[in-house]
């Protein structure tokens, strides 16, 4: 469901201080990058052990 996780995202950017309309903006251009990258850091808190 993508619009639902689309919205997830830009909720946690919103929390994190964004305006509404570009934590909508980052939510949408991250996931046409790298959607699942997104989630796994962004919703989950999993990051690249380097």
């Amino acid at each position: 469901m993508p619009e639902i996780e689309l919205q997830r995202l830009a909720e946690i950017y919103e929390k994190r201080g964004l305006k509404k309309e570009t934590s909508l903006t980052v939510a949408k251009e991250l996931m046409e990058y790298d959607a699942l990258g997104a989630h796994i850091r962004d919703e989950l808190g999993i990051n690249e052990i380097s």
